[in-house]
């Protein structure tokens, strides 16, 4: 899972950086379709994870705080978005600043390995 997460961020952060050099309609539809691949995997993974991660007992509970940040995080992104828009007249800073911080969490991805479970011995 980590490979894969790793390969939609490295997508991702590719098609966020080349998106302000978008100038024809081939190129627009290449774009689109990375941010689709890269989009689609990252929701599988998102969906995969949390048990292999943290196993059964509080999955639930897990998987809520889990979805409940990411519509918060999606509430606030077209508001940072406006505002980048409104102070520079443009979203390119916004895609330029977020393309490395999603290149970082694909290396991030690559390095940090899944939770290893470990039995701990019972003493009496």
């Amino acid at each position: 899972m980590q490979r894969l997460l790793g390969l939609a961020m490295l997508i991702y952060a590719s098609a966020l950086a080349v998106m302000p050099l978008v100038a024809t309609l081939s190129q627009l539809w290449i774009v689109a379709v990375l941010i689709g691949l890269a989009g689609g995997m990252t929701t599988v993974l998102f969906f995969a994870v949390w048990s292999q991660a943290f196993g059964s007992a509080h999955l639930g509970r897990i998987q809520g705080a889990a979805q409940m940040l990411t519509v918060l995080a999606s509430a606030i992104g077209p508001l940072l978005f406006a505002e980048c828009a409104a102070l520079t007249g443009s979203y390119t800073p916004a895609l330029w600043v977020l393309a490395p911080c999603v290149l970082l969490l694909s290396v991030a991805a690559f390095r940090v390995g899944m939770p290893v479970t470990t039995s701990i011995p019972v003493t009496r």
